[in-house]
């Protein structure tokens, strides 16, 4: 004999529903405490400014080099010497991130020209954008949002 059909189902039921009891509350939507507008890292300091390292590449050479945060100038490189240059800095980081701006201009017109900014918060990931031409000027919006 090889068993009752019903019996099997049963038994099979069962242990699927067994199963489901802990997937339930795995999967199920918790709720979320409200969190402060600041970034984990940032310091409690007076301007709420976090110290950031900004690594600028590029290559080739461009003639010029421009990264604005909201109309204030945080890099100008003119005819640079090396191809990577690191700056200290530091800004307010909002929740919602930072918009950078990126302008290049190249002496003559390249084949094809890259350039690439990481932002280091201390306290927060890095972070790169990069971006490609193939015109003698770049003017490029990085996003950078930390979560």
């Amino acid at each position: 004999m090889r068993g009752s059909p019903p019996l099997r189902i049963a038994v099979a039921l069962l242990g699927v529903g067994l199963a489901v009891i802990p997937l339930a509350r795995l999967t199920r939507a918790r709720e979320v405490p409200p969190t402060a507008p600041s970034l984990p890292g940032m310091p409690a300091g007076e301007t709420g400014e976090t110290p950031a390292l900004l690594r600028l590449r590029f290559s080739p050479q461009p003639s010029a080099v421009t990264v604005l945060l909201e109309g204030r100038e945080l890099i100008r490189l003119v005819e640079p010497a090396e191809r990577i240059h690191e700056i200290q800095s530091s800004f307010v980081i909002p929740p919602e991130g930072i918009e950078l701006v990126v302008e290049a201009q190249w002496p003559l017109e390249p084949r094809q020209a890259v350039l690439s900014l990481e932002v280091e918060p201390e306290g927060l990931e890095i972070l790169s954008r990069t971006a490609w031409t193939d015109g003698p000027e770049m003017k490029e919006y990085f996003l950078y949002q930390w979560r």
